[in-house]
């Protein structure tokens, strides 16, 4: 299975950030089924999607968190 990284701080709700936050991967298939990262960190965590600080989906990454070069 392909995850894709997301950096999130319960305490960010918009604008910039200049900390780090913690790190979550989420699989690309529920990308496909929520039809937006956003959704499908929500779905995944729990948690609302105006704590993600970043993400991409051009890195893609196993489940152990290494970086499939594609």
């Amino acid at each position: 299975m392909k995850y894709f990284q997301v950096e999130f701080d319960n305490s960010f709700h918009g604008g910039d950030y200049a900390g780090v936050g913690e790190f979550v991967l989420v699989p690309f298939d529920l990308l496909e089924s929520e039809g937006s990262p956003e959704r499908a960190f929500t779905r995944f965590t729990g948690k609302d999607s105006r704590h993600i600080v970043h993400y991409t989906l051009d890195e893609v990454y196993d489940r152990d968190g290494n970086w499939i070069e594609e």
